[in-house]
């Protein structure tokens, strides 16, 4: 006959406060909820002292070199970085910022592709009124300029129908 696993008996102490813990949990619990334990910033994890909080937060919270302002920032802080400092692009619509205008292009062709003129690399209210009103998109001869096309390509595939009477819509 087996007998059955022994249940430990080990306790956990905190050094710091002198209160014993039966799991590894429950000693990472205290250190998370007490105000006598340092926290990280980042993530809420407690730690016993503010020297191994410390080596937690250079660990695993790295710097990261922001190659245009030449700043070392936390990982985290980068999106907030981006959005606040005036040598990074930013959003009007969404009000995020970018490492670069690479990515901020990329943003504006996918999240915004319905206001994004990817000729003239800006974004307007009525995409379609600013194809009309500007001089950098053709226009149909048929209806004296009352319908812009986004570049050469859009209005030579609609052309051909034009020049029968007939619009793709």
């Amino acid at each position: 006959m087996e007998h059955p696993p022994q249940v430990s008996s080990a306790l956990f102490p905190c050094r710091s406060c002198t209160r014993t813990f039966r799991s590894q949990t429950s000693l990472d619990e205290h250190y998370r909820g007490s105000p006598n334990h340092p926290t990280c910033p980042v993530c809420g994890r407690g730690f016993r002292t503010r020297a191994l909080c410390n080596a937690h937060h250079d660990d695993a919270h790295p710097r990261v070199l922001c190659s245009v302002c030449h700043l070392l920032l936390y990982k985290h802080e980068l999106p907030q970085h981006f959005k606040d400092s005036p040598r990074h692009p930013t959003c009007n619509l969404c009000t995020l910022g970018f490492k670069g205008d690479v990515e901020f292009t990329s943003h504006c062709k996918t999240i915004h592709a319905d206001s994004y003129c990817l000729q003239c690399c800006c974004m307007f209210d009525d995409l379609k009124g600013h194809y009309k009103n500007s001089i950098m998109h053709p226009k149909c001869m048929l209806c004296n300029g009352e319908v812009g096309f986004s570049g050469e390509s859009e209005y030579t595939d609609v052309s051909p129908y034009l020049s029968f009477g007939f619009s793709r819509s």
